[in-house]
């Protein structure tokens, strides 16, 4: 992203970025804008999830309002991270095999189980898909969840492993897991894989609403 654009939003972003936590003044007089020209922008940027804004009070005068890139934002910004995950999961499947994937990816899941499992510790089924939701909001999946008669169906609108995901499935299968053994319920996959333009989409229901089995008669 150029310092030279001429579009106030993406000089806006950029004075963000390389700045960090900025008032209105400051963000316009690092774009040489007025403060009547950026508050709209600024206003629009919030709106769209790309910048936050925290009032500060305290002192004489009027709360300030500070401004700063949200993850949303910071990812408008060429990311290498991506490449990376790709050529590593490459170089493991050819120095390693599926093996070594799958026990590094098996690590990787006990661990973000482990960051995320106390925060649905005794929380009823709805609740939990709830709480599943805006973990992986925070994780960048974008997701949306749909009520249905049975239960739920959880979408993923953004994928943060596409490239893993485009060179095998492992990293697929890693997520179902974890997000099976987060919401504590059936989850059944409906779309899953690297499909540009497309959702990831999972049902959900209570593993108490299943239906049992009818005994065996003799």
């Amino acid at each position: 992203m150029s310092e030279q654009s001429a579009n106030p939003r993406e000089q806006i972003l950029h004075a963000l970025k390389m700045q960090g936590v900025l008032q209105c003044r400051a963000i316009a007089e690092a774009i040489g804008s007025s403060l009547s020209a950026v508050r709209p922008h600024l206003d629009r940027l919030v709106a769209e999830g790309l910048v936050r804004v925290q009032v500060v009070r305290g002192g004489p005068g009027r709360p300030r309002h500070q401004y700063e890139l949200t993850s949303a934002g910071h990812a408008r910004f060429p990311q290498g991270y991506g490449e990376f995950a790709k050529g590593f999961v490459e170089g493991v499947l050819a120095f390693g095999g599926h093996d070594l994937l799958n026990q590094i990816l098996t690590h990787h899941e006990d661990k973000q189980y482990q960051r995320f499992a106390p925060r649905l510790a005794g929380l009823d089924f709805h609740a939990r898909v709830q709480e599943l939701r805006r973990i992986m909001d925070e994780c960048g999946f974008m997701p949306r969840v749909d009520r249905t008669d049975t239960g739920y169906v959880l979408s993923a609108h953004h994928c943060p492993i596409w490239d893993v995901a485009s060179t095998c499935r492992a990293g697929c299968d890693s997520e179902l897991r974890l997000i099976r053994r987060l919401v504590e319920a059936e989850v059944v996959p409906l779309e899953v894989g690297p499909r540009e333009g497309c959702a990831c989409t999972y049902a959900i229901q209570e593993r108490s609403s299943l239906p049992q089995s009818s005994p065996a008669t003799t």
